[in-house]
């Protein structure tokens, strides 16, 4: 061992830091040079843009999960720069510096197929599945990712491991400073101080391009996020089999189905084509979003439960009556924001899927206002 090696006890977690923020922004390169028809709209400036805003995801991400044992690793005492100690937090953090690997080399080659991150579907891989798809499928990478485990191990003990951690001899001055790497850990746990919500999937694409926020996120913060998102909700989810299966596909087919239609699939009723309208067929339409405007305030639907009317929604009233008005639906959701994308994308909140705001958005959602212009409209889209 190099007795001159520093020997500060600042140097094994920030070496863990800057390891793994080199890691995060090596991948996010080659995901941009692997997969350039996804990005190849982005001009210089916001290419730079998302590289820098994506140093701040990962840095959240990295806090998340090894921050923690980082900051044990940084205790200035005698008793937490001992061999037990920092070989169990440092070595600790080893492990998910590798699954950061396997997820990155899992997305990189996911978005080429299918042109977003991983997310949720990581749930879905199963153990056996995982080691049929690296022994058979794809065996070179197995072997590959064996081969790189183990000279990581190497290079994790040369690197981050090998030189021994001393504590300061004063320890009122380093105390001040733990102090102020839990508070900056926190800041970057939340990901910013004045949030509402700590920081998720859909703020990377938050007044950006859909392929800047394509590039701001990482395979592993969108996995491990939304994976803990929809494990969070559906604990509170209870899933209930109204229908037997076979009933249930026969009633959506009837059901679901509009004059014209032509179902593709048997075992999807919900996929299906219909003739083009035709020139100088496709009416004018309006969708109107509101929130907040309880049914019990609508004169129109007051009239349906025989209940007396109040007069305040007399403009409303008087479209419900020049169209059509549907008193019979099912909510999408218990929130505004739920039936907002419901509206937009047609996607219902469902147990174990993403939403927006947790995922949803790394899809590119047939979106009422492309659906549209495939039709031949003109879109506005316009918010008081």
């Amino acid at each position: 061992m190099d007795p001159s090696a520093p020997k500060s006890h600042y140097r094994r977690p920030a070496t863990i830091l800057g390891a793994n923020l080199l890691l995060f922004t090596l991948a996010r390169l080659v995901l941009y040079l692997v997969n350039r028809q996804d990005f190849h709209a982005l001009s210089g400036l916001e290419l730079v843009e998302s590289f820098w805003r994506g140093i701040w995801f990962d840095a959240c991400l990295i806090a998340r999960i090894v921050g923690v044992p980082m900051l044990l690793l940084a205790l200035p005492f005698a008793w937490a720069q001992n061999r037990w100690w920092q070989g169990v937090w440092g070595w600790l953090c080893l492990a998910p510096f590798i699954l950061f690997i396997a997820i990155f080399a899992v997305d990189i080659v996911y978005l080429r197929y299918v042109h977003r991150h991983i997310g949720l579907e990581l749930s879905y891989v199963s153990w056996e599945e995982a080691k049929s798809y690296a022994t058979e499928g794809h065996a070179w990478a197995g072997l590959a990712f064996l081969v790189l485990g183990s000279g990581m191990l190497l290079a994790w003990w040369r690197v981050v491991m090998r030189f021994p951690s001393v504590a300061p001899a004063r320890k009122k001055p380093h105390l001040g400073i733990l102090l102020a790497l839990i508070a900056v850990t926190a800041v970057v746990f939340r990901g910013g101080i004045f949030l509402r919500k700590s920081l998720h999937v859909g703020d990377a694409f938050d007044g950006v391009s859909l392929a800047s926020g394509m590039l701001t996120v990482s395979g592993p913060f969108s996995s491990l996020i939304v994976l803990s998102s929809i494990m969070k909700r559906d604990r509170f989810i209870e899933n209930v089999d109204f229908y037997p299966w076979e009933q249930a596909l026969e009633e959506v087919r009837v059901l679901a189905t509009a004059p014209g239609e032509v179902p593709v699939d048997p075992e999807y009723p919900l996929l299906r084509r219909r003739p083009s309208r035709g020139a100088g067929r496709t009416p004018n339409m309006v969708v109107l979003m509101l929130e907040g405007w309880d049914a019990e305030n609508f004169d129109c639907i007051r009239a349906v439960r025989g209940e007396p009317p109040l007069g305040l929604t007399p403009r409303f009233d008087a479209l419900a009556r020049e169209g059509v008005l549907l008193t019979r639906c099912y909510s999408s959701g218990e929130r505004s924001l739920e039936g907002l994308y419901a509206l937009t994308t047609g996607h219902p909140t469902l147990p174990g899927l993403p939403y927006l705001g947790a995922g949803l958005e790394l899809t590119a959602m047939p979106y009422i206002g492309h659906l549209a212009q495939d039709e031949g409209y003109a879109t506005y889209f316009l918010q008081a």
